[in-house]
């Protein structure tokens, strides 16, 4: 056993005593602390040197310690000194060594002799290039769209463990400490940070300026920010009744300032929100959002200076569409919901990421909602944002439980993803729904107040809501069922008798194998056994205002005597899915045709999800789950359609390439079409409509529909002919473009090259590269795939983006997985850091395989190519799915092939 001490380790291997240095080890000592940093930086964005110095003040709690290690990468550390604080003033420190540690990103330093308890300075000065990639301190640009001239930034990406790229400092988020930082730049620049400055200093005869911000609260590196950049800014002041004004900015290129306006009201509105939801008044002086042209994730929570990418904070009236607004409302409202819940209070460690995260992708709802005013049924976008998307990724044998024990930064990059956010989300959801609002948010705003400007981990959570609510079981109790096993229930529900009475029995839903397959990784403590919420509403019954408890023994459910039909799960607040006997489902089926508005939108969606799900794992047949379709004409709500044709799609994707598919391909168009024209082709109607519109109208010309191929492809050649911006209202580009592309020939492809080229909306710029992938030209899908990897013709932020486009692209699929393949290296360096991208490739590039031989060749490559940095879980998932679209077909072709027939296609 390795027992880990405040100085090294000792490993014991029978009688041998092996020495472990402490630099091997990947977490810091606990009994050496960061207190504060000074930090200065010297960025020339010319030459994209950096020249920096910093002085870490930190102590050692106990002693005596004989080695310090702070961490630091891709730097060259040129001098370095270590004091001790004394009450008379500073005592040099003598040192025997220092060196890198590369395994683990240490800069090691060793004392003459070991240090003992008391305050020290160690400071250090250093260079390094900006980074190249979209991690630590890097560089971006931009063409000025007026004079051609390309203009130089440096922002910063620290999250997680980036900040050791830009000064050496302790990188874990459980060493907080205050940050001062000073900033040399041109005098045509600007520089932002965390904090406001307080004075600009001219330096080197005038030629630059020093920037010297004020000092921050105590706080985390991987939220430590800074920008030097020409970009201008927009302002507002927060107006909240009971918190002073806080100074709210919207920064970008000149170019874009005219598409600021929506991210700024909104962000003064869901700020002020947010002080009244917490309790808490925003605890800086200033909010800075920033649009930066190069940015690898969709936003950054830095305290007080949350980076974007220009897709999720800019907006154009006449060139965005309605998604693309909700888009940057949510996005400022789950970094902002950071603020206090990540910034203020932070996880201990990691392995509480889903604090951070799953609270934001929660509150996101909710400050987008306050912000539209309810009007954009957000609570209901949730399902299909988040709830659907967790219970898909959960039921696979690769996934984690949220509260997954990691170290290193492949591990920590690792669980970035929907289990983190979604599924994290979804839980605060449940638990909202059983304490119920209020006790909910009292909850909350104890766990904040007591934990304000520190670390607090997963359990201090459920102490907070214990205290106000008393549930039996406790919060602590049923939320641990949760967050430490992976994977979720299913509730069985059935007949006991002739009286009526029924039961729910619980197990472990997992898509293919049986729900006691563990991950070798991530041991279950509670045997995949919940603390599952239950309610339930029959044709003549509504659920009753608390839900009841279902553990370790089935419980008995009573409906009343004239009931036909039961349905578990009321609004889909809990995270399980539910199946029912056969009777039951022709029952819920038959009420979804009959009068679908009996059951809620949200439990129209969640039966449509349920029944495809089932189907997947073989608990019920294929035609059950496409039997929830049938009223689809009748549905004119967005969400439910969402639900079905997420699971259509899927069904269209593996059957793309079979003799059924033509059949499945007209069933689906019917329900598309005769849903359209009931919605009506004119953009108009509420915010969700229009979505709706988009989703139908998109699908049609996807499936084959001659009228709506014709209209689109008319109307990109008549713009083609008469040239200028684009005639196509927002909300209808993206059919139109890609229906083009897809239909048309190189004279299409070279159109939208040029308006991607030349646009200077963000927006625009990603409808252009998602319609130059559905070319089906071969020459032209292989060109673009090359060109994803030359940053002169595709950012590096989209070039991942590009090779999942030409993946989902049938005529593109074999050649975007040879292209990874081909390019894995260059690649795996290029985006292998990454929290999101990488994995996200992998999965997408080659899930939709459907053969024994695609899963062969998938396993094979990955074998040989066993790094797959923060990929490396994506590589087990994508193997998954393919095994479950093989089993899929096997089962399920046929009787599909068989309902389609019989209902006359």
């Amino acid at each position: 056993a390795i027992v880990a001490g405040k100085k090294d380790c000792l490993d014991s291997i029978g009688d041998d005593v092996i020495y472990v240095p402490a630099w091997d080890q990947v977490r810091l000592p606990e009994n050496v602390v960061p207190k504060s940093y000074g930090i200065d930086l010297h960025p020339n964005l010319t030459s994209s040197h950096v020249h920096g110095s910093s002085v870490i003040e930190f102590q050692v709690t106990s002693g005596p310690q004989d080695v310090i290690l702070v961490h630091a990468k891709t730097m060259n550390i040129t001098a370095r000194s270590l004091m001790k604080v004394t009450s008379t003033g500073m005592e040099a420190v003598q040192l025997n060594m220092t060196f890198f540690s590369k395994s683990n990103d240490f800069y090691v330093v060793i004392p003459l002799a070991p240090l003992s308890a008391g305050f020290y300075h160690l400071a250090t000065t250093f260079d390094y290039s900006l980074s190249s990639g979209l991690v630590g301190f890097y560089s971006s640009e931009y063409k000025d769209s007026v004079s051609g001239e390309t203009r130089k930034l440096a922002t910063t990406q620290f999250e997680p463990t980036d900040a050791r790229r830009a000064f050496p400092c302790f990188d874990e988020p459980g060493m907080k400490a205050v940050f001062n930082i000073s900033m040399v730049r041109d005098h045509h620049h600007t520089a932002l940070s965390n904090m406001d400055i307080i004075r600009n200093e001219t330096i080197d005869g005038g030629r630059l300026v020093k920037v010297h911000f004020n000092s921050t609260v105590r706080m985390s590196t991987y939220l430590v920010a800074f920008i030097v950049s020409d970009f201008e800014f927009v302002q507002g002041v927060t107006n909240s009744s009971s918190c002073r004004p806080i100074k709210v900015r919207v920064w970008c290129r000149q170019q874009a300032i005219d598409q600021t306006q929506l991210a700024l009201s909104a962000a003064i509105d869901i700020i002020s929100y947010y002080e009244s939801f917490y309790n808490i008044c925003y605890p800086l002086d200033k909010q800075d959002l920033v649009a930066i042209p190069d940015f690898a994730a969709g936003a950054m929570e830095n305290w007080g200076l949350i980076t974007y990418r220009e897709t999720a904070l800019l907006y154009n009236n006449a060139e965005s569409s309605s998604s693309n607004k909700q888009r940057v409302v949510v996005v400022i409202a789950h970094e902002l919901a950071h603020q206090w819940f990540g910034d203020l209070v932070t996880m201990q460690w990691w392995n509480g990421l889903w604090l951070n995260e799953g609270f934001a992708t929660f509150m996101e709802y909710i400050g987008t909602s306050h912000y539209a005013r309810g009007k954009w049924d957000m609570q209901l976008q949730f399902m299909v944002d988040d709830f659907e998307r967790a219970l898909g990724d959960d039921s696979l044998p690769s996934s984690h439980p949220i509260l997954a024990d990691v170290a290193s930064p492949d591990q920590i990059n690792e669980i970035f993803d929907s289990i983190s956010y979604s599924k994290g989300g979804s839980v605060l959801r449940m638990l909202q729904g059983v304490l119920g609002e209020e006790a909910f948010i009292k909850g909350i705003q104890r766990y904040l107040k007591k934990h304000k400007y520190g670390n607090a981990r997963t359990a201090d959570l459920w102490a907070a809501m214990d205290e106000i609510y008393k549930l039996t079981p406790n919060v602590s109790s049923f939320m641990d069922t949760w967050t430490l096993q992976m994977g979720y229930p299913l509730i069985t529900v059935t007949k006991t008798g002739s009286g009526g009475q029924l039961q729910a029995s619980q197990e472990r839903f997992l898509i293919g194998g049986n729900g006691s397959v563990e991950n070798p990784r991530f041991k279950s403590p509670y045997g995949y056994v919940w603390h599952v919420p239950i309610n339930f509403q029959t044709n003549s019954q509504q659920p009753a205002i608390k839900p009841v408890f279902l553990h370790k023994n089935p419980i008995t459910i009573t409906p009343n005597a004239s009931y036909q039909w039961v349905k578990l799960n009321i609004g889909q607040k809990f995270f399980y899915r539910v199946n029912y006997d056969a009777d039951n489902w022709a029952a819920l089926t038959q009420q979804l045709t009959a009068d679908s508005t009996v059951f809620s939108i949200a439990d129209r969606a969640g039966l449509i999800d349920d029944a495809f799900a089932l189907a997947d794992d073989g608990r019920v047949g294929i035609t059950t789950a496409l039997a929830t379709t049938d009223y689809l004409e009748l549905e004119d709500n967005y969400v439910p359609w969402v639900t079905a044709s997420d699971n259509l799609n899927h069904i269209q994707l593996l059957l793309r390439l079979r003799p059924s598919y033509g059949k499945f391909k007209a069933y689906y168009l019917k329900k598309v079409q005769t849903a359209l024209h009931r919605l009506g082709y004119s953009d108009t109607g509420t915010h969700t409509e229009r979505l709706l519109r988009t989703v139908l109208l998109h699908k049609s010309c996807d499936l084959g529909d001659s009228v709506c191929i014709d209209n689109s492809t008319a109307a990109i050649y008549s713009w083609m002919e008469t040239g200028g911006p684009s005639p196509i209202a927002p909300n209808f580009r993206n059919t139109y473009y890609q229906t083009a592309v897809a239909n048309g020939g190189e004279a299409e492809w070279n159109f939208f090259w040029s308006v991607y080229q030349n646009a200077t909306v963000a927006v625009e710029k990603r409808k252009c590269l998602y319609a130059l992938a559905q070319s089906k030209e071969l020459w032209l899908l292989k060109r673009y795939l090359q060109w994803s990897l030359d940053e002169n013709m595709i950012r590096s932020q989209d070039a991942t983006t590009v090779m999942v486009l030409v993946a989902r692209n049938p005529y593109g699929q074999e050649m975007a997985w040879k292209f990874l393949r081909e390019n894995w290296d260059t690649l795996l360096e290029r985006f292998g850091d990454g929290s999101f991208s990488f994995s996200y490739l992998i999965r997408a590039l080659t899930s939709s395989f459907v053969t024994p031989f695609d899963l062969q060749e998938v396993k094979s490559f990955f074998t040989e190519h066993p790094n797959a940095a923060s990929g490396q879980r994506a590589t087990q998932q994508t193997q998954e799915v393919i095994q479950s679209n093989i089993n899929w077909l096997a089962k399920n072709e046929k009787q599909v092939t068989t309902w389609l027939t019989q209902k006359g296609f």
